[in-house]
Formats: C-alpha cells, sequence, structure tokens
C-alpha cells in the first residue's frame, strides 16, 4: 500500500516535471521519506529524474543554454560535496524550515509584485551556492535554481530544456557517490525498475500539458509550485 502511495505521487510529481523542468524530486521526497524510506527515496527519485530530465533535455535541445549548463554545474557541484558533508553535521531541521520560508518569500514576491527588479549578480552566484549546498544536505536544492533560472532563462522552452540537463548532471553525480558510499537497498532497485517505464509517460503527459500553457502562465506555475514547495518544506521539517 505504501509503495503505491509512493509510486502514484511519483508519477504525478514527474507529469509536473514535465510541464516545467523541475518540482518532480522536490514534490516526492517528503512522501517518500514516509512511505518507502529515505535512502529508498532518494535513489528513486535520482534514478527516476534522471531519466525524465533526459527526455526533456533532448525534446528540447535546440534551446538548451549551454553557457549557462557550464556556469551552473561548475558552481554547484563543489557546494553538492560540502552539503553532503554538512549534513552529518549540523541540525538540519531548523535549516529546512529558513530554506522553506526563503523559496516562500522569494516566490510570493514574483507573484505580487508587478515587474519585480531582478536579483543583482551578486546575489545570484549567492543563490547558485546555497542552491548546491542545500542540494547536497536534502537533494533538494532545485528551489534556489529555480529562482536563479527564472531571471537568467526567460524562454520556457530554454528554461525546461537548460534545468532538465543540469538535473541529470547533479543527479548522475548524487546517485553515483550514494551507490560509492553505501549498500543498495534491493527493494530500490526494484522500485526504480518498476518506476522508470512510468516516467516515459509522466513525462509524455506533462510535455503535451506544457504546450498549451502562455509564457506567462507558465511563469505563474513556476512560481506557484515554489510556494508548494516552500510550504512542504517547512511541514516536513523535523525540529
Amino acid at each position: 500500500m505504501e509503495t503505491g502511495i509512493f509510486v502514484v505521487v511519483l508519477f504525478c510529481a514527474y507529469v509536473v516535471q514535465g510541464i516545467t523542468g523541475f518540482a518532480g524530486g522536490m514534490l516526492t521526497m517528503p512522501v517518500g521519506v514516509n512511505t518507502v524510506g529515505l535512502q529508498t527515496s532518494i535513489m528513486a527519485v535520482n534514478t527516476c529524474g534522471i531519466v525524465a530530465c533526459a527526455i526533456v533535455a533532448f525534446a528540447a535541445r535546440k534551446s538548451i543554454n549551454w553557457h549557462e549548463v557550464g556556469k551552473i554545474c561548475l558552481t554547484m557541484t563543489p557546494f553538492v560535496a560540502a552539503g553532503i558533508v554538512l549534513d552529518y553535521v549540523l541540525d538540519l531541521g531548523i535549516l529546512m524550515v529558513v530554506y522553506g520560508i526563503a523559496i516562500i518569500v522569494a516566490a510570493g514576491r514574483a507573484l505580487i509584485v508587478k515587474n519585480p527588479k531582478d536579483f543583482p549578480n551578486w546575489m545570484l552566484w549567492g543563490i547558485l551556492v546555497l542552491s548546491g549546498l542545500v542540494q547536497g544536505m536534502f537533494a533538494s536544492g532545485g528551489a534556489f535554481l529555480v529562482l536563479y533560472a527564472t531571471q537568467k532563462l526567460k524562454e520556457k522552452e530554454e528554461f525546461r530544456g537548460t534545468l532538465s540537463v543540469i538535473w541529470v548532471i547533479l543527479n548522475t553525480l548524487y546517485t553515483s557517490f550514494q551507490l560509492a558510499s553505501s549498500s543498495v537497498p534491493v527493494d530500490g532497485l526494484i522500485l526504480v525498475a518498476c518506476c522508470i517505464p512510468l516516467m516515459f509517460l509522466a513525462t509524455f503527459i506533462g510535455s503535451k500539458l506544457e504546450k498549451k500553457v502562455s509564457q506567462e502562465g507558465f511563469a505563474k506555475v513556476v512560481n506557484v509550485l515554489l510556494l508548494v514547495v516552500g510550504v512542504i518544506l517547512i511541514a516536513t521539517a523535523k525540529i
């Protein structure tokens, strides 16, 4: 029963990811932790994320901003590693609440304020650093990355394709680290094998729905999803 709930949530979350290019893992992880467990959830979400993002990236390959891919990956990767280390020494509950509040404030600003000012460059670099750290600590640094991407990647196909390539790279690195540093649960492998075919269907549905969304509507969907992610982070934080 619990595995079934996880699979249904995973499928729905990756339909959303097919539309926006992000949020699949962030929407799935809170449910996964409470149904199939943390390590199995991370393995399933990261592996399925690689498949789903690779499909979106291939479809949007002509719109990918490779300059931003290189810049973001080179900046985030060392901080992802640092975040993995910090995961063992810091109380993450309070940090997750702060992270959630920051995301809610930023997304609320984008929804409420008409033509909000762009973040200055120094702040954008800081957002990338925080995105890497949070990705390493929580496997959920995508919300900060999306704040960066909404300013740098203005067209929805560029946004979806570029973010998808980045998540293929970062999720592959994270999964490789997980495989090298711990034993792989057999139930996790079985779950991944069952879920991967669903990723093709979920991404296909999401991509079809994305074509019906205008550029303005797409921006609103992104910010509403960020609000949802912020609330989930706060609600699931263990203080």
